[in-house]
């Protein structure tokens, strides 16, 4: 045993067990936060996407932006429009059309970001837009309702998308 090992054993157990209490919670603390840094280390981030809409031009401008160097970020926008249904309280319901409005797949720049800015014409025939942002091989589904944090769904496998409702009495 060396010489410091034995100065701890000794301080530990000098002055009772509380000193054994607590440099057991210490080691314990900085062993947990170890472990969370790296797992947080292996993921990457899901893409960011925000987005204005211009009603006298019926541009939406969307921007799409926050991966890592190794990854492709998709970018797809629809309209929706409404389609009667009985079923529903208020006698129609949205569905999109599956004619996208604009579709991209791209890489990182020179940066090693990938950020990308598009401008897209959007029909007045669509009360509403969805802009998506994904990652991987395969478009992924947005989330239409609360999803426990705790669920074990690597942040790569998510989307950012969000639906824009359009101002109604567009030309």
């Amino acid at each position: 045993m060396s010489a410091f090992s034995a100065f701890l054993w000794k301080w530990t157990f000098r002055k009772g067990s509380f000193q054994a209490i607590a440099l057991l919670a210490f080691a314990t603390g900085l062993g947990l936060a170890i472990y969370s840094m790296i797992r947080t280390q292996q993921d990457s981030e899901r893409p960011a996407v925000s987005a204005t809409f211009d009603s006298k031009t019926n541009i939406l401008t969307a921007t799409a932006e926050g991966l890592s160097t190794d990854d492709r970020l998709s970018i797809i926008v629809r309209g929706y429009k409404e389609v009667p249904d009985r079923n529903s309280r208020t006698g129609y319901r949205f569905q999109y059309d599956p004619r996208s409005l604009y579709f991209a797949a791209i890489g990182p720049g020179s940066d090693g970001k990938v950020t990308q800015t598009i401008n897209v014409y959007v029909p007045s025939r669509y009360p509403l837009a969805r802009v998506k942002a994904f990652t991987g091989l395969e478009e992924t589904p947005c989330a239409t309702k609360e999803t426990r944090t705790s669920l074990k769904i690597p942040q790569r496998l998510k989307v950012g998308c969000f639906v824009l409702r359009l101002p109604p009495g567009r030309k």
